[in-house]
């Protein structure tokens, strides 16, 4: 009797730990496909699961880091995305660009960045860009490199 308790107290204690070890994964019951993923947050489709960061550039003015720009792609969606984050205020946005369109988001009510929706990019090169505003007329834009 013992041992079976001790036995599934481990089976317990293992289950558990692999649970939590596990990243979340988007729910797959949103996918998209082709241009269909125009505009479509990746966060909320199963293309986010295999992202990878192509491109990340730090922007600086007068030597104080002002933000992040990361350019993400889905191999398996074949779709890209903008990820900016400020580190001086709460607003701005970020954009997914290629020669098809574009796909944006706004940093608003406090936030400190946003994800722009994704742009399928078979075919073609694609960026992302940010821009981030302080102050009453003061913004810095950049990019990434195109892939």
């Amino acid at each position: 009797m013992r041992k079976s308790v001790l036995a599934s107290a481990a089976l317990a204690l293992i289950t558990s730990s692999v649970l939590i070890g596990a990243g979340p994964q988007a729910d797959a019951s949103t996918t998209c496909s082709g241009l269909k993923c125009d505009g479509v947050p990746a966060a909320n489709t199963p293309c986010v699961n295999d992202a990878v960061i192509i491109d990340s550039e730090d922007h600086y003015v007068n030597g104080t880091l002002v933000g992040n720009l990361q350019l993400k792609y889905s191999p398996s969606c074949r779709t890209i995305w903008g990820r900016v984050v400020s580190y001086i205020g709460d607003r701005g946005d970020a954009l997914a660009i290629n020669s098809k369109g574009e796909a944006g988001c706004d940093i608003i009510g406090g936030g400190t960045g946003c994800n722009s929706g994704m742009m399928y990019d078979a075919g073609v090169q694609g960026y992302a860009q940010a821009t981030l505003i302080t102050g009453v007329d003061t913004q810095y834009t950049w990019h990434t490199i195109s892939y």
